[in-house]
């Protein structure tokens, strides 16, 4: 069976997320001074966040400032029962204009902090230049042209949660993840085979019972 996979929310607008940061003060996103690109500024982890939509909140919370991790209580505390590795996690504040009676629990910024490298040689991928004031990176192909992603052996650190370095706004997780999502009915997860990270025509999600099943 693969081993890593890609995590994320479903891309579902009938479900409540959360369409913005409060608190932002346009600092969470912002433009690199020296190349112009827009990169992520990881210090400001305590948010403040507006919901919209109807009904119940999900487990994996949707964010319209990508790459926000956003996860409930039940699924910060299913990951300590089984003892995932790799994140720090930070409480926010969410306010609800639409269902101000809505319950809902607390919910957590996840920082994934397990990193693994990929395997630029073997991917035919070569880094053009990386800007000394952001360390964005520039490659010698754009990264739909990438194909295959392979780890780059003695890099992967072991963690459940991961990230590639320079990728690190995509979260990765291993087979520990999926059975805690699938065994414990957490809500609005979806998974990739990490093969696929850069082949976005491959885009069904994991059927979690039918792997889980083969796997067994």
């Amino acid at each position: 069976m693969r081993t890593y996979f890609s995590i994320s929310h479903n891309d579902n607008r009938k479900t409540p997320y959360a369409s913005t940061i409060l608190n932002n003060n346009g600092g969470y996103l912002e433009d690199c001074p020296l190349c112009g690109r827009t990169r992520f500024n990881e210090a400001n982890k305590d948010l403040v966040l507006l919901i919209e939509g109807k009904g119940k909140l999900p487990d994996y919370l949707q964010c319209g400032h990508y790459p926000l991790t956003i996860v409930s209580d039940r699924v910060l505390q299913t990951w300590k029962d089984v003892s995932v590795s790799g994140y720090e996690s930070f409480p926010i504040k969410i306010i609800d204009n639409e269902n101000k009676k809505r319950n809902h629990e607390q919910y957590h910024n996840i920082i994934i902090t397990g990193r693994a490298e990929l395997d630029f040689e073997k991917m035919g991928v070569k880094i053009v230049s990386i800007c000394q004031e952001c360390g964005e990176v520039e490659y010698n192909k754009q990264d739909w042209e990438f194909g295959k992603a392979i780890i780059k052996d003695n890099t992967y650190d072991g963690s459940d949660l991961f990230t590639f370095k320079y990728f690190c706004a995509a979260p990765l997780c291993t087979l520990k993840i999926l059975e805690a999502v699938y065994n414990n009915k957490l809500t609005n997860f979806q998974f990739m085979f990490l093969e696929s990270f850069f082949i976005y025509l491959d885009t069904s999600p994991i059927d979690l019972k039918e792997l889980l099943r083969i796997g067994k």
